[in-house]
């Protein structure tokens, strides 16, 4: 499985290997001690029996006759002895019938796996053997009137400052396995996806919280997948989320970090990556492809930068991205003037020009608040870029004025080739 090729993995085959032996050992504790309790019984009642032989009866007190006595001490007798044989069964049971029913549970989760396009490679034919015996009825019965108590607290171990229960970790991967099989769909198609898709990604967030061999495992392999979808490549067969132009680098940037993650931000930043890409699903960016102006509107209608930065803000490990996200407009601007080909090179002369010569005319002029001059901005930018068919929504508008202005007051006089070097520099050229 991988011992020995990552700290984690070694951490996570450890875990397993403690809780499958700690059961184990706990069944070996228990028959010595039954042993040990038998060997000591005969000298207890030795030891009782002469206590009680050398006691002369109390004046007064007539000791019971003996064939009610011995009914009645028979009765009890068997009644005790059931029950401690009941108890013994359970306990003896537990980790036996335990094993068996996580090692089906186990079989389950892969089969399901093998479904996908995760494919493990099938199982072998054992598996309808071990499906038969952890199946027995008897034992089934034994086990939860008190055997899955006793193997679950059995079954455990001391992982990352945390108790781990082999229980609760198996049951819970079934569940989450069908979050994550519907999540690589909604990857694969977002598109397609439905309310009750994006419902699905909220509930694994929830599950992910609940699971401790799960964040060893996504602490493992969430780099693993973040690197490879950097760098243009399918992790395990599941492609990288496409978000379209400006939006997929503002998700590189939270790849990035992602790629960063150890065993105690893992949780973290994979909630803050699922939650990012559900507002995204909400919004309708992904639907609008590459349409300048629907991306443009989706900004506008769904407040998707502020949703964007209050998710953002949650998790301090994703501070980087939130200032990527700051000027994300402008990077929308900037890939569609250079890099859609919908503007020629006289296009973009003409409008870098124009909106030179508004930038001058408003840093000469005499405003009382910024807000004036940003408004003013507003209106050329509007009526510039709309020359072109494109109609601005007035936030974006702002948002574009504004983020020209603070570039110009920060460099003084501006010429066309300057506002083109500034857009570039929002591209990283």
């Amino acid at each position: 499985m991988g011992y020995g090729k990552s700290e984690y993995m070694d951490m996570l085959l450890g875990a397993i290997v403690a809780m499958i032996l700690s059961s184990v050992l706990f069944l070996v504790l228990f028959v010595l001690f039954r042993l040990l309790l038998a060997a000591l019984f005969p000298l207890v009642r030795l030891i009782i029996s002469k206590k009680m032989g050398g006691q002369k009866d109390k004046p007064g007190i007539k000791n019971p006759e003996t064939p009610m006595y011995d009914k009645n001490y028979k009765k009890r007798g068997a009644a005790l002895g059931a029950i401690c044989g009941l108890l013994v069964a359970v306990i003896v049971l537990a980790p036996i019938m335990g094993t068996l029913t996580l090692a089906k549970d186990a079989v389950t989760v892969i089969e399901k796996i093998d479904k996908t396009a995760f494919n493990t490679g099938g199982m072998g034919a054992e598996v309808a053997s071990l499906k038969k015996y952890a199946n027995d009825g008897a034992g089934l019965v034994l086990y939860h009137i008190g055997g899955k108590l006793i193997y679950s607290s059995a079954a455990s171990t001391f992982m990352a400052n945390e108790t781990v229960y082999l229980v609760n970790e198996l049951e819970n991967a079934n569940i989450i396995l069908e979050d994550f099989l519907a999540l690589s769909k909604i990857f694969s198609s977002p598109a397609e996806a439905t309310q009750d898709d994006i419902e699905k990604i909220d509930v694994l967030c929830e599950h992910l919280s609940e699971m401790r061999l799960m964040t060893v495992l996504l602490a493992e392999y969430l780099p693993q997948a973040a690197n490879a979808w950097l760098a243009g490549e399918d992790f395990m067969n599941i492609p990288k989320p496409q978000l379209g132009g400006a939006m997929n680098s503002a998700f590189d940037a939270i790849l990035s970090v992602c790629a960063e993650t150890d065993l105690y931000s893992v949780k973290d930043n994979m909630v803050t990556l699922l939650k990012v890409y559900t507002i995204l699903l909400e919004s309708g960016i992904l639907q609008a492809g590459s349409d300048f102006e629907a991306i443009l509107n989706c900004l506008d209608e769904s407040n998707l930068l502020e949703k964007l930065d209050a998710e953002l803000a949650k998790n301090p490990n994703m501070e980087p991205v939130r200032e990527y996200l700051s000027n994300i407009i402008m990077r929308i601007l900037a890939e569609q003037l250079f890099n859609s080909g919908f503007f020629t090179s006289e296009m973009l002369s003409e409008l870098t020009v124009n909106l030179s010569n508004a930038l001058s005319e408003i840093m000469e002029g005499e405003y009382e608040t910024d807000e004036a001059m940003v408004n003013d901005m507003m209106k050329y930018a509007k009526e510039y870029i709309g020359t072109y068919g494109i109609t601005l929504p007035d936030s974006i508008a702002a948002s574009i004025s504004s983020e020209l202005l603070k570039q110009v007051e920060a460099g003084g006089e501006i010429t066309p080739a300057d506002i083109e070097g500034i857009l570039k520099g929002f591209l990283g050229q």
